[in-house]
């Protein structure tokens, strides 16, 4: 499938073309997308992780942007840490700790991270956010997908 850069037109509403077919997108998977130029991917995977993080958004902070885990150093909406916003800076994605304030640039990140990393699986999306890259062998994960999935309904 072919993706091309998606297009603004107006406010927030982001166009992509897949096969020469346009689909709209919100900003969230437009920003993802930006930083991901030359990946090759299936867009559906997008609308998957999309989907997904507003689900995992309520479980880490019920969507507070303002949520802050001091003992952690988390915050945001997505309870990202600076270990997070380091590991997407080598991977070459444009996010800095300043922008886990933001819930829009945050999922945007979520996004991204699960395309970088290859997962098209929502629990593996979800239980590798919630407990790192071997996230799907710990069976600590297993509470926290079974929440992303009710908070999903």
């Amino acid at each position: 499938m072919a993706l091309q850069k998606p297009k603004r037109e107006g406010r927030k509403k982001y166009y992509c073309s897949v096969n020469g077919t346009d689909f709209q997108f919100s900003s969230i998977v437009a920003l993802a997308h930006n930083s991901l130029i030359g990946e090759t991917m299936n867009p559906i995977h997008y609308l998957i992780a999309f989907a997904l993080s507003h689900a995992v958004a309520q479980v880490e902070s019920r969507g507070n942007a303002c949520a802050y885990n001091k003992a952690e150093d988390a915050a945001g909406c997505m309870q990202i840490r600076p270990i997070m916003v380091a590991e997407a800076q080598r991977l070459g994605l444009n996010f800095t700790l300043d922008d886990r304030w933001d819930c829009e640039k945050s999922k945007a990140l979520f996004v991204a991270i699960q395309i970088v990393k290859g997962r098209t699986e929502p629990e593996a999306m979800a239980r590798c956010w919630n407990g790192g890259p071997r996230g799907m062998q710990k069976e600590s994960t297993l509470h926290y997908w079974e929440a992303v999935k009710k908070a999903n309904k």
